[in-house]
């Protein structure tokens, strides 16, 4: 079966053969549009019993594609490469990229999918394909298959809360594909090493001195180079951006409690001159500094 409609000069394309038992789960939603403008949101939802004809192809669809491979193999096609999909693989790719889905002769696949979509989707793919594959295997780990399933016995149920639970669980397998790909540290069972947590109470403490590199490696006894590339794997962000963050934060404390003067907020927090402080606070919140004053004051 092919499905094709014109949009904004290309061609939404699907393709596929019904190539999947008769107890096999396909459930396709509407979502709302409160779902829309703020959650992520189920498109469509299966458990496919795939047999050897089962064919799939997508081109130019506006969702993001996430399936879990639970037994048998399949062949995907996906930005110009061929892949195998076995026990424990999870895909995730991007459905307005060409992608296929075909079984080998005389072989089975069972898998679990999700097809979705929100107004972040995209950042959260961006980070994952990062890692410059579409697929990672989840191994033994229960956790994505468990919300998998929660969230297809959910959709089945279509209960009042179905939007906002789809878009619970789909927060929660994002996060979880971050942590796996490496995008994001698991902290849930490591703690920061001494000498990133003793650069970020100096950050916290003394935002307003000249904190370089070298500042940091002298105060740690490590090169400065492999400082870098620690405390951005732990905190998310270089020494230089959290500086940035962490003072800004304060500043935001001082226009909002305090009557300094924009030029007093700017050398107390540690900005070289007021134009610095206004071009870094702007890009950051998109307001100056006397917008945001203005505003909380006015909250």
């Amino acid at each position: 079966m092919k499905l094709s409609k014109e949009g904004k000069g290309y061609m939404l394309t699907k393709i596929y053969t019904k190539g999947w038992t008769d107890d096999s789960i396909w459930i396709i939603n509407t979502p709302s549009e409160m779902a829309m403008e703020s959650l992520f949101y189920v498109q469509e939802i299966g458990l496919f019993y795939c047999l050897p004809d089962f064919y799939t192809l997508h081109e130019n669809i506006s969702s993001f594609l996430i399936s879990l491979t639970l037994l048998g193999e399949c062949e995907y096609t996906y930005q110009k490469k061929t892949y195998t999909l076995k026990k424990g693989d999870l895909l995730f790719v991007d459905c307005k990229e060409y992608h296929t889905l075909q079984l080998k002769p005389n072989k089975k696949w069972d898998m679990i999918w999700v097809q979705f979509n929100g107004n972040s989707a995209y950042a959260y793919y961006s980070e994952y394909i990062k890692q410059k594959k579409a697929t990672i295997n989840v191994g033994e780990k229960q956790y994505i298959y468990k919300k998998l399933t929660e969230m297809l016995e959910l959709n089945r149920q279509k209960s009042v809360y179905c939007e906002l639970l789809n878009s619970k669980h789909l927060t929660d397998i994002l996060t979880e594909l971050m942590i796996l790909s490496g995008t994001v540290r698991d902290y849930r069972n490591n703690s920061l090493p001494d000498y990133i947590q003793m650069a970020i109470n100096d950050i916290d403490t003394h935002f307003m001195d000249d904190l370089s590199l070298d500042h940091f490696a002298k105060m740690t006894s490590i090169s400065k180079y492999y400082f870098l590339k620690e405390f951005k794997k732990y905190i998310g962000h270089t020494p230089y951006n959290y500086v940035k963050m962490v003072r800004i934060n304060n500043a935001k404390r001082l226009l909002k409690h305090s009557d300094m003067s924009i030029c007093t907020i700017a050398v107390e927090t540690g900005f070289n001159n007021t134009p610095n402080f206004f071009s870094a606070f702007k890009k950051k919140l998109g307001m100056t500094p006397l917008q945001f004053r203005k505003c909380s004051r006015n909250a």
